[in-house]
């Protein structure tokens, strides 16, 4: 059985703990995304807030529930993970809200990252198709889904080490 807990600044003792029997999906900033490994049906991903110190669960999606290992965000606001229906979604955080992504194709893994090289840049997901090359951008407050014209010539184990903003 594992525990997650939050450490003191020092690092050297537990502040709280999030969860029992439990294993961290995704984190980032203030944010940590968890499943509870003894959860087999319904609801079994939740996000802890570290400043509230609360957990919730996740945003309700039209396509099931969050499976397999995500990306948060840098800020902690937004949650890409594959659904249980294999299709990826967009999860607003502070506003409760799913976006999925239905003009992506179905991934090979529950793991986001198995199948797509990714990475945030402020509120915009870069995904690069480890398969096909297809390099996509999506903004996460407005939604809008842009996909570059030609793919890359980079499949198999392609990676985006990060993105800048102008």
């Amino acid at each position: 059985m594992t525990d997650i807990v939050v450490l003191n600044a020092r690092v050297d003792a537990a502040v709280t703990t999030i969860a029992t029997n439990a294993s961290v999906v995704a984190s980032a900033d203030n944010r940590v995304i968890w499943r509870d490994d003894a959860c087999s049906t319904g609801k079994c991903t939740r996000s802890y807030d570290v400043g509230k110190r609360k957990s919730k669960a996740l945003p309700p999606c039209k396509g099931g529930d969050t499976v397999g290992v995500g990306t948060v965000d840098p800020g902690g606001r937004w949650y890409a993970s594959v659904l249980d229906s294999d299709r990826l979604a967009v999860l607003d955080l502070d506003d409760g809200k799913c976006r999925e992504l239905d003009a992506l194709s179905p991934t090979d893994s529950s793991d986001l990252e198995q199948t797509f090289a990714v990475a945030w840049a402020g509120e915009n997901l870069m995904m690069l198709d480890q398969r096909s090359g297809t390099l996509t951008s999506v903004d996460a407050s407005s939604n809008k889904i842009d996909q570059r014209s030609e793919p890359l010539s980079v499949v198999n184990q392609a990676q985006i080490w990060g993105a800048g903003t102008n």
